[in-house]
């Protein structure tokens, strides 16, 4: 049986100490029908030197200067013609037989959307932690809220990657949240299959993005503007801009959804959004920043959340005050 054509597309800058077990955790899968592009964005370091080692069995890969990481994975989907597609970052690696399991869940047609379970791998102390995986709910509009996925276990059909344009390159830090926002906009959570299969390895280290979530939190305010700014939300819109520090990023961020159908109702979207930022709220509260999770939690429209959940946002509302007068050591 023919495997479909799986992409996997590899961005990096300077990450010379990594990118060799990233290159070599998809090489030596072994897989029959792979593309594997690694865009690199000019490397200062030795990068340059451990992707020639391998690029007799890269299907592409350059080293040029790029706008950032969102605009080096557009240019391997801009090459890319599997069939599905995901991206590697180059401090992580594939589990052995990942794209084997990728390829048997998408053998049911009526998958679109595959994702498995990561492992979080602290470099400094060598430590691995227990496998997570997605989060997955019945109420659509909390699971569109919160858009809990892992993107290194997250694969799409090509297709739909393309049709929605790639990745937004004004976002540097949430892009693969505003691409799994897209996809369950348009086909809520149809066609999306998981397990607790082990998928990828996630490092977390010193330089990683992922070690400061403020950027993440920041972004994702962004883009839950941007969306109410597409539906003409405008005062759900002027909540959110309120929410979102820098103001030069409203000027410049749009979110798009080609095609989106009446599929999700007007009061679907009053659940979306107080889940959403009952969500970021939440953010802001467990890093401690009890000043921006009150002003957050302020802005709650409570009606359209769950009674418990409306119950905690008044109670962690209530704590974020104690918090900025210095009487939680949380």
């Amino acid at each position: 049986m023919q495997r479909p054509r799986i992409t996997i597309v590899t961005p990096s800058l300077n990450q010379a100490q990594y990118i060799e077990q990233t290159i070599d955790s998809v090489l030596s899968q072994n897989y029959p029908n792979l593309e594997y592009i690694v865009i690199d964005g000019g490397s200062k370091d030795e990068s340059v030197q451990v992707i020639k080692k391998y690029e007799k069995h890269l299907t592409y890969w350059e080293s040029q200067k790029d706008r950032g990481q969102s605009h080096a994975i557009n240019k391997g989907i801009f090459r890319a013609t599997g069939q599905l597609f995901n991206w590697l970052n180059s401090d992580d690696w594939l589990a052995p037989y990942a794209l084997a399991t990728v390829a048997e869940a998408f053998a049911n047609p009526e998958v679109t959307l595959y994702s498995g379970n990561i492992q979080y791998f602290e470099q400094e102390q060598q430590k691995l932690h227990p496998p997570e995986g997605a989060r997955m709910d019945e109420d659509l509009a909390k699971f569109i809220a919160y858009g809990a996925q892992v993107q290194p276990c997250t694969f799409y059909k090509l297709s739909f990657v393309q049709r929605v344009g790639g990745l937004n390159e004004q976002l540097h830090f949430c892009m693969d949240k505003e691409l799994y926002l897209k996809y369950l906009l348009l086909n809520g959570t149809k066609g999306i299959y998981t397990n607790q299969e082990v998928i990828a390895y996630f490092r977390q280290h010193q330089e990683a993005k992922s070690a400061n979530h403020i950027p993440f939190l920041e972004e994702t305010a962004l883009i839950y503007w941007g969306l109410a700014n597409f539906l003409s939300l405008g005062k759900k819109a002027k909540i959110l801009a309120k929410l979102v520090e820098d103001k030069s990023s409203l000027k410049n961020y749009q979110f798009s959804v080609p095609g989106l159908s009446d599929q999700i109702k007007s009061e679907d979207y009053d659940s979306i959004f107080a889940h959403f930022i009952y969500a970021l709220a939440e953010g802001w509260y467990y890093t401690k920043h009890y000043y921006k999770a009150r002003k957050v939690f302020m802005k709650i429209d409570t009606k359209h959340l769950p009674p418990e959940t409306a119950r905690l946002a008044r109670i962690y509302k209530r704590d974020s005050l104690l918090g900025m007068l210095g009487f939680l050591n949380k």
